[in-house]
């Protein structure tokens, strides 16, 4: 009979336990904050993109407007480049505390097309640009900045060229 008793009084528990909803608070605040928190670390992610994205454009155009006014008519625009490309990427690294190990990779600069000798454009471009998400989303780790459908580049007139507006 006691075997009966106990037999009873495990079902009696199981079925109690089976009722109990002590623990669904704690299983659904689980889900809720995986939820919440992803959506904190994107937003937070998407911030620091758009803060990158500002820098990364704002020292373009300080490379394309430092050679459209540094260098004279006739100046070598091989010569010119290298200094357009220093001054940029030392805009990066002062924008950037956690710039690029070389910042000088991702820039490119092209002074065309030429007329007489002379630049009358010129274009100073950061490609590839590596961001690095907080989130540890394996999508969004691959994430770069100036490729495909968000091009960073400046263009400014070289103040030395002749005037081409007909």
């Amino acid at each position: 009979m006691s075997a009966r008793r106990a037999g009873a009084r495990r079902r009696a528990l199981c079925a109690r336990f089976a009722r109990s909803e002590s623990g669904a608070a704690m299983v659904e605040f689980a889900i809720v904050a995986l939820i919440l928190f992803s959506f904190v670390f994107a937003i937070i992610d998407f911030g620091r993109a758009l803060f990158l994205y500002n820098n990364l454009t704002n020292a373009a155009r300080e490379g394309a407007r430092f050679g459209a006014t540094q260098f004279g008519p006739g100046g070598p625009c091989v010569t010119a480049q290298a200094a357009i490309i220093e001054r940029t990427t030392s805009r990066i690294r002062e924008f950037n505390n956690g710039a690029a190990a070389n910042p000088a990779q991702y820039v490119s600069v092209s002074c065309l097309p030429l007329m007489a000798g002379v630049p009358t454009r010129i274009t100073v471009s950061i490609n590839n640009y590596p961001f690095d998400a907080l989130t540890p989303l394996p999508q969004l780790q691959a994430l770069t900045l100036g490729t495909a459908t968000i091009p960073i580049s400046s263009v400014v007139r070289f103040e030395g060229a002749a005037d081409m507006s007909p």
